[in-house]
């Protein structure tokens, strides 16, 4: 769903992609440990109850609330007999930048009219009345980033067509050289303004960009990961297996595996 937010200092695009819907119900206590994933979470809890670890400290979401967990954020969940409504979304803005890495802790809602239009709408089985009745929570969580997203959709045209040159290209093939030539200015000159524009440097949005593209090819086909490699724009399989695990940690077969099941129980001793 992509839904335009019209502001006094100019209209900018937010987009939620659905990737699933785990409506999930733990009969026991069960405890789980999530890899950071590249999608956020939307837990609308039903009944019972769930701890969530963080880096930044420990979350009791109880049942009658919605909570959102921000993408990039690893987290371990004990889940206490709870039925729990969820949604894995990925969220970027209508400049292709990912959205809600910004937001910090895990932010909830507790609105009763707006908690039973989802679960009314869950109930309805179907998954377009569903997908409608949580964005109006998404934009409510993404509020706060709403002054950054206007300022990228108002950026100057040059920028606005270096980014869809970028989202273009294979990540891996893009060189900031080659981009400053094609947009006839010095290296300096295009990565001082990149950072000047969006807040971010040129060389890290690219780096982003790419971890972006892997996760989601890792986690969303079943390529082999020579295919994946060669679709970001690796001339060799072992250098992108080699950069994956230095950035996250674990091999992308690793990461795809974990992912697939979405959660990795932690065995009790």
């Amino acid at each position: 769903i992509a839904h335009t937010i019209r502001e006094p200092g100019g209209d900018f695009v937010l987009v939620c992609d659905f990737l699933s819907f785990p409506f999930s119900y733990f009969e026991k206590t069960e405890t789980y440990y999530h890899p950071s994933p590249p999608f956020a979470r939307i837990f609308v809890m039903d009944k019972g109850e769930a701890k969530l670890k963080i880096k930044d400290g420990e979350y009791h979401l109880t049942p009658g609330n919605i909570y959102f967990l921000p993408p990039e954020q690893p987290f371990t969940a004990t889940y206490i007999k709870s039925q729990i409504k969820g949604y894995h979304i990925y969220l970027h803005d209508g400049a292709g930048f990912p959205v809600g890495a910004e937001l910090h802790g895990i932010p909830s809602l507790s609105n009763k009219r707006v908690f039973n239009g989802v679960m009314a709408a869950v109930e309805s089985k179907n998954p377009v009345m569903y997908q409608a009745a949580i964005m109006p929570v998404v934009l409510y969580f993404c509020t706060p980033i709403f002054p950054v997203l206007q300022a990228r959709a108002n950026s100057s045209q040059p920028y606005r067509q270096l980014l869809k040159v970028i989202a273009a290209a294979p990540p891996e093939q893009l060189r900031i050289d080659d981009l400053a030539a094609r947009f006839h200015v010095s290296r300096a000159a295009l990565s001082k303004g990149f950072q000047r524009q969006f807040g971010i440097s040129l060389k890290q949005h690219l780096l982003d960009m790419l971890l972006q593209r892997a996760k989601k090819m890792l986690l969303e086909t079943d390529l082999p990961m020579t295919a994946v490699a060669e679709r970001l724009g690796y001339k060799e399989v072992t250098y992108f297996q080699r950069y994956f695990k230095k950035v996250t940690g674990i091999p992308p077969l690793t990461y795809r595996k974990s992912h697939q099941s979405d959660s990795l129980t932690i065995p009790r001793g």
